[in-house]
């Protein structure tokens, strides 16, 4: 959280916000924590660590905050454990 606040304060507006502990693990994104970090910041957000269900964007895109702006996935697509057409349909 603190770097995230020195960085807002020196104009950044937007942050890619990865848990890397669940990066690449497929367990499923830190929703709470990132939440919390927009909301207590007032930083665009870009998700990013662990997608790897359709499940886990539901449970971002439920949240209706209009700071989270995307999620990234990676392993996931790799895996063939999501389609990305079928994320882009949904969440276009």
């Amino acid at each position: 959280m603190t770097l995230a606040v020195e960085m807002r304060d020196k104009g950044v507006q937007r942050i890619i916000y990865t848990d890397v502990r669940r990066d690449g693990e497929l367990t499923g994104p830190d929703i709470k924590a990132t939440d919390r970090l927009s909301r207590d910041t007032g930083l665009k957000i870009i998700a990013s660590g662990g997608f790897s269900k359709l499940e886990h964007f539901e449970e971002l895109y439920a949240l209706n905050n209009p700071n989270i702006e995307g999620a990234i996935v990676g392993t996931a697509l790799y895996e063939n454990k999501l389609d990305l057409s079928d994320l882009v349909k949904r969440y276009r």
